[in-house]
């Protein structure tokens, strides 16, 4: 299926080994740029582990978990520090590129493809950096309640401990 996408892709390269379209098709910046997706950067902040593939991620992460001042909203349904940490590991595929691809209509079987690559690589990373935890990265379909194929991770152990200060309310840790 991948040689397929390939081909149409790149019609001036023959060959039916998709391995082979790296020398012929790629270039080393690419290679470079893309290395963070396929290594991700991890943040780690109140004992939880973010992966980071914006930009800026620890200033962007602690800046949404952290509050000096707030107020709760009222019908604001409480978060465990477990669901927020989640919340922020979830990747939709469809969004982590702005440039879209001349066969659009192949959408979700590239995502597929790439999300189920990402899946073991980033597995492998979180499995390299922290070898003393253990992680869930799944790939999952669009649903009702999320219309994008996306990858979640997951600290399956040891639990999330709740740092000191959260609140569910306002889905921060507050200093003083």
């Amino acid at each position: 299926m991948l040689i397929n996408y390939l081909r149409r892709f790149f019609p001036d390269v023959e060959t039916d080994d998709p391995v082979s379209y790296l020398s012929e098709a790629g270039d080393t910046v690419n290679a470079l740029m893309y290395s963070f997706l396929y290594w991700p950067r991890l943040v780690e902040l109140h004992g939880a582990v973010f992966l980071g593939l914006s930009g800026n991620d620890e200033e962007e992460i602690r800046e949404r978990l952290s509050a000096t001042t707030g107020r709760a909203i009222p019908d604001r349904e409480e978060l465990s520090w477990a669901e927020v940490v989640d919340s922020f590991n979830v990747f939709e595929l469809g969004h982590l590129f702005s440039a879209v691809p001349v066969h659009s209509e192949d959408f979700d079987s590239l995502h597929r493809e790439l999300g189920s690559v990402l899946v073991n690589s980033w597995h492998a990373r979180l499995v390299y950096t922290f070898p003393d935890r253990e992680f869930s990265v799944r790939l999952m379909e669009a649903d009702e309640s999320m219309m994008e194929m996306r990858i979640e991770v997951k600290q399956v152990s040891p639990a999330l401990a709740t740092p000191s200060g959260w609140d569910g309310r306002l889905r921060r840790v507050v200093t003083d």
